[in-house]
């Protein structure tokens, strides 16, 4: 009987622990955040010369959140590009040492601040 429960309880400490490395990879993947006072409004396009992909970004009642690949198999050529109508940035790998970079835009699309957020002031290790 106790090597039942014991069997049930490390199985369920292997799930859990698959869940929160899941988690833990996700959480700590660099993200930019685009706030805007727009509730709809199509700001522009990520593109990434690393993974190939293009994002539409959309504001749909909050903050866009566009997460960026991790950076350890970039090469030194490979970048991130946003394409907006009143604002435009390249973001090497050097250039991404940050955790959360949030940018404030006012109603037309400027970039009014932003602010970077490191991980404990430990990112990048």
């Amino acid at each position: 009987m106790m090597s039942l429960k014991r069997k049930t309880m490390a199985k369920w400490c292997v799930a859990i622990g698959l869940i929160l490395m899941l988690l833990g990879y996700y959480a700590l993947q660099p993200a930019i955040v685009f706030h805007s006072p727009n509730e709809d409004e199509y700001l522009g396009k990520a593109v990434c010369t690393y993974s190939g992909e293009q994002v539409r970004l959309y504001i749909k009642d909050k903050p866009v959140v566009y997460r960026i690949p991790y950076t350890y198999n970039w090469s030194g050529d490979d970048e991130v590009a946003f394409f907006m109508k009143n604002y435009g940035n390249v973001l090497k790998k050097d250039d991404i040492d940050f955790w959360r970079l949030d940018i404030y835009l006012d109603k037309d699309g400027y970039c009014i601040k932003s602010e970077k957020r490191r991980l404990l002031n430990l990112f990048p290790w």
